[in-house]
């Protein structure tokens, strides 16, 4: 097929205006709490072929290549989320659930499928081994997860600990698996629908075959490391790595048509993924190509396949949709409780543990979709059932999946009112607006603030959200009334003589804390030289502002909180999962970069094979969605 005749040409400018209808589509349903492929789904049902016809049967098979390219994509995707030295701790207790789910709900829809094969229209005049053909694609579908969807509740929620990581292990594990278990079982139908027998002579072509796509992965790995490493504008990178992704489909045609060698594509760039985020340097460039490409493959590949859907077909057998969704269920709950029992669950975990798995997405709806491609004569109608019970796993999995964090005490918001000392903290000691303003901007970045004032201020009682008391002198008591024992920061903004009060009180009380002194007149600094304090000299920090401001003004814009999407925060490391890693295995958003590395007090020199020990201070510069991940990964598990 000629993309580029003037027919094509038409079809995919009309395909792209499409799209960014989708894309809005999207964006509409993920207001009303749907997910936005739901939306995707959905627009392209209405302009599709069953409905407003702006997409037609014919321009189906057009756009065939926007599959290809999209399912290379999300195998990347898939490969990538699998980052092994995030799961190792936990391997034997992941596999084990795996395991226990992947057997249980394959081999129970399976036989769900097959028995209902009468019913299914498209399966009329099958014979027993065409119906077991379809039944365990239909079974290797069932059994994928979606990573995504689990890995956005768990930062809604802010869930940390042993049954949330567990959870996500398994969730990532299954759609590794998934795919490879639908290679062998899309060649083992091939052989069943053709009659063929399964032989010593087949068991060695797949054996090639399996091993040749695994090693089709290696190679391009080492092209998409090999592109990201060389001196390209983003964009041009990102072009690379989608186009990569569809070569591996274009060179299993080509070779499939000259030597017979079934090579699959979408095994290979699972590989790949992999490869790429575990052994290469760029994988965090990659990360980031993969992040910022994904809505607009999303979009394109979910409005096609809604437009792929068969409507009759379902109209017929919803019956169907709404069994194999219960027997998928089923089939999680037999695994998760079997598994929970081998490892030693307690009752509570057992009970639960199969929430976690039931919603699905990407990977299944692409495998469903590269099986229509496939099967021609039956794969749109077998794409369309498919299709449904996914759609239904997508929206009721994620509320299943809040729920079981809830449950098991991991959500951030489900925590108790006693361990609000988490929350960091600072007692602020002023005479002038000056505190209040820093009261404010604490307050902004989610601090809790104590005011102890010394003078008038010009305080919000409505709007201001920290406490707010007044003194007459600096001692004890003051320290009592704003319930000061809990206390980290202390910032003391007073004059130079009530400053050193504060100093000998809080270094007396609060060894631990952290003081900041503003001194009032340089000349006092020696007076302060006994106290564990970081002193603030007005004069001189204001000209050192001006000096970065003329060589670095990015960094000071964000430092004075003139960009505001952009901030530097300071964590301390209290996740002893990440004790002893590396920074490059602390595996952070791509957009942070970590500014310093302090020790006991002590700035350290660091490298990207430095290994953290617990209660190192991080200093991170980043987008403020991305810094909220990362603080809430470097916080106590």
């Amino acid at each position: 097929m000629d993309i580029f005749s003037l027919s094509n040409i038409y079809i995919l400018l009309g395909f792209f205006i499409i799209c960014l209808a989708a894309s809005q589509m999207g964006k509409w349903f993920a207001r009303i709490r749907l997910p936005t492929i739901t939306g995707y789904l959905f627009l392209g049902i209405l302009i599709g072929p069953n409905l407003l016809e702006f997409i037609r049967f014919d321009h189906v098979g057009h756009l065939e290549f926007v599959d290809e390219i999209a399912l290379g994509f999300i195998a990347f995707c898939a490969g990538s989320e699998l980052f092994w030295k995030d799961i190792r701790p936990q391997i034997k207790t992941i596999l084990t659930i795996t395991s226990g789910i992947l057997i249980s709900t394959f081999l129970l829809c399976s036989y769900a499928f097959y028995a209902m094969a009468e019913q299914i229209s498209f399966m009329a005049g099958f014979d027993s081994s065409s119906k077991i053909a379809v039944a365990i694609l239909a079974g290797s579908i069932l059994i994928a997860r979606s990573p995504s969807s689990a890995i956005a509740v768990v930062k809604e929620l802010k869930a940390k600990g042993p049954f949330t990581q567990v959870a996500l292990g398994v969730t990532v594990v299954m759609d590794i698996a998934v795919i490879a278990i639908f290679t062998l079982n899309e060649s083992v139908a091939q052989i069943l629908l053709t009659g063929s027998a399964i032989d010593l002579s087949f068991l060695m072509q797949l054996s090639a075959e399996l091993l040749l796509s695994i090693g089709l992965g290696i190679a391009l790995s080492k092209a998409i490391g090999l592109s990201i490493n060389l001196n390209l504008p983003g964009l041009i990178k990102t072009f690379v790595v989608i186009g990569l992704g569809y070569a591996a489909f274009f060179l299993s045609h080509m070779i499939e048509a000259r030597y017979q060698i079934h090579l699959e594509g979408m095994l290979g760039c699972l590989v790949c993924g992999f490869h790429v985020a575990n052994f290469f340097q760029g994988r965090r460039e990659f990360l980031k190509i993969l992040n910022q490409a994904s809505p607009v493959i999303y979009v394109a590949f979910f409005t096609l396949t809604g437009a792929s859907l068969t409507l009759g077909i379902l109209k017929k057998v919803w019956f169907i949709t709404l069994i194999l969704f219960a027997v998928r269920i089923i089939g999680i709950i037999i695994g998760a409780s079997i598994s929970g029992k081998i490892i030693n669950d307690d009752a509570k975990t057992i009970k639960i543990r199969w929430m976690c798995f039931v919603t699905q997405a990407g990977v299944g709806l692409g495998l469903a979709k590269q099986v229509s491609d496939s099967f021609p004569s039956w794969g749109s109608g077998f794409t369309t059932i498919l299709v449904s019970v996914i759609i239904i796993n997508e929206i009721i999995g994620s509320v299943f999946f809040k729920w079981a964090l809830f449950l098991a005490g991991e959500a951030k918001t489900s925590a108790k009112k006693s361990e609000k000392h988490t929350i960091p903290n600072a007692i602020i000691f002023g005479e002038n607006n000056n505190a209040l303003t820093l009261s404010r901007q604490l307050c902004a970045h989610n601090w809790e603030v104590r005011l102890i004032a010394f003078g008038s201020m010009d305080v919000n009682f409505d709007h201001d959200n920290f406490t707010y008391i007044t003194a007459d002198k600096v001692d004890s008591n003051a320290l009592e009334k704003v319930n000061a024992h809990d206390n980290d920061t202390f910032v003391s903004m007073l004059n130079d003589e009530h400053n050193h009060l504060v100093a000998n009180m809080v270094s007396e009380r609060f060894p631990e804390a952290h003081l900041i002194i503003s001194l009032r007149k340089r000349d006092n600094i020696k007076n302060f030289s006994d106290f564990n304090a970081s002193i603030v000299d007005p004069t001189t920090a204001l000209i050192s502002l001006l000096d970065h401001y003329v060589r670095t003004p990015s960094a000071v814009s964000i430092l004075l909180g003139y960009e505001d999407d952009h901030d530097i925060i300071d964590c301390e490391l209290k996740n002893h999962y990440l004790r002893g890693k590396t920074l490059y295995e602390l595996n952070l958003p791509n957009d942070i970069l970590i500014l310093s590395i302090t020790r006991k007090g002590k700035i350290i020199d660091f490298h990207s094979g430095f290994r953290l020990e617990l209660h190192d201070h991080l200093t991170l510069i980043g987008d403020i969605s991305s810094l909220e991940i990362a603080r809430y990964k470097l916080s106590e598990a």
